[in-house]
């Protein structure tokens, strides 16, 4: 890759930054970079010091950084076609987030549900945060995973870490409001599987309302079957 296209990419993610009002460790999470790449890479320092010594770092940190950001520096041969139905989950997603209401969308397996979540959170990555799950999981383990995203002690009871979860986005709430004005937070639980969502999507849904006061988005797959 060359360096102007490095500078553009880092340029284009300087932007990105502004825009959304976001930090560098935010940038990190979203894209998936070491922090210490990505901290050179906004600096215009294209090398990392290593125990073997000082090293490129590789251009596919470079991609990574314009994927996150949702800047093409490929062309592209099959464009994605916005559909009526992207264009509803997307909108349904924005209302939620300003209006901070609960969400539940379902839809078919391959309709498009997960890409606009992504698609959505690239456009307001700031407090968007995004837990993956499967019939495996429980109520615990997604109130791990927030814990994680969030930077906070995975130990301790269900009830603590609740109150710990909604201490946190409180914090980041008042911080935020003093430095930028009103912000809202968005839970997306992007699930996969049909297998007890009943009453996995009650828990959190009550559970999520009741501590955090913060909408969360709820994505269910119905799967497809053909004879």
């Amino acid at each position: 890759m060359k360096t102007e296209l490095k500078l553009e990419i880092i340029q284009q993610a300087a932007a990105y930054m502004q825009q959304h009002n976001i930090a560098a460790t935010q940038l990190a999470k979203l894209s998936g970079i070491n922090e210490s790449y990505l901290s050179n890479m906004l600096r215009g320092i294209f090398t990392q010091k290593t125990s073997k010594g000082e090293v490129s770092i590789a251009d596919k940190w470079f991609m990574r950084l314009a994927d996150a950001i949702g800047y093409k520096i490929q062309k592209t041969y099959w464009e994605t076609v916005i559909t009526p139905e992207f264009r509803e989950i997307i909108t349904a997603l924005e209302e939620a987030k300003q209006h901070t209401r609960s969400l539940m969308i379902i839809g078919n397996t391959g309709c498009g549900k997960t890409y606009a979540i992504d698609r959505f959170i690239k456009q307001q990555p700031l407090h968007t945060y995004k837990i993956t799950v499967s019939a495996l999981y429980n109520l615990t383990d997604i109130i791990n995973e927030l814990l994680h995203q969030l930077q906070l002690d995975e130990r301790g009871s269900r009830a603590s870490k609740l109150k710990h979860i909604a201490i946190r986005l409180r914090d980041l709430k008042l911080r935020f409001q003093f430095l930028y004005g009103a912000i809202k937070t968005s839970i997306c639980i992007n699930h996969f599987d049909i297998i007890n969502w009943f009453q996995f999507l009650y828990g959190a849904i009550k559970t999520a309302q009741h501590y955090t006061k913060q909408p969360a988005h709820f994505q269910v797959s119905i799967p497809l079957w053909c004879d």
